[in-house]
């Protein structure tokens, strides 16, 4: 029994030393989204702010856990006169909802899935992971894949002379992350400081 204990504690002690916490970089990360209009048009939006932090096993190079999010009002689109639209209550009512969340819940070599939460509506959905690893100092994934609007009450009524909405129920999505290690508390000078 001790035996089993002292290879789990060697375990889980070895995983902290591997793994570290990284803090994803807004100014260089970004979420894209694309989805079909009036059958044959595509709409383009890009949320410039991402923000959130991750846990990366440097050892393994392997993603352990991932929390994001993208701040709504931060949208720009290829049509600049649908950005005000999509922004209004109709569809993302960014003033209620500010930020789109995604809570990762498993993860696999090239398969990430999670908890994503728009217009304060949450889907677990499936998307592929690619983990190009570390370079120079920081590291680099992209996630993507398709969710459904339908599902997040994201409606859009325009319909065309068939009854069918002028809008693909399907979404697109692209998110390409670039993040930073956190640096790592300093217990010697916590201590120091709490003796002062």
């Amino acid at each position: 029994m001790n035996l089993i204990k002292l290879s789990f504690s060697t375990l889980a002690l070895s995983t902290l030393l591997f793994a570290s916490n990284y803090k994803i970089d807004s100014t260089t990360s970004k979420a894209e989204f694309s989805i079909k209009y009036l059958k044959n048009e595509e709409i383009k939006g890009n949320f410039k702010t991402v923000k959130g932090d991750f846990n990366f096993d440097e050892k393994k190079y392997i993603l352990n856990s991932l929390n994001g999010e993208v701040e709504v009002d931060s949208l720009t689109t290829s049509k600049n006169d649908l950005a005000t639209y999509i922004l209004s209550e109709k569809i993302f009512n960014e003033k209620k909802y500010p930020k789109i969340k995604f809570v990762a819940t498993k993860i696999e070599q090239d398969r990430i899935f999670g908890d994503l939460t728009i217009r304060n509506v949450t889907k677990n959905v499936e998307l592929d992971l690619e983990n190009s690893g570390e370079f120079f100092g920081k590291i680099y994934l992209k996630i993507s894949g398709k969710i459904k609007r339908s599902y997040f009450d994201l409606t859009w009524d325009e319909l065309l002379e068939t009854g069918s909405s002028s809008v693909d129920n399907d979404i697109f999505i692209e998110i390409d992350i670039e993040a930073k290690k956190e640096e790592k508390l300093n217990f010697t000078k916590v201590i120091e400081k709490s003796k002062k």
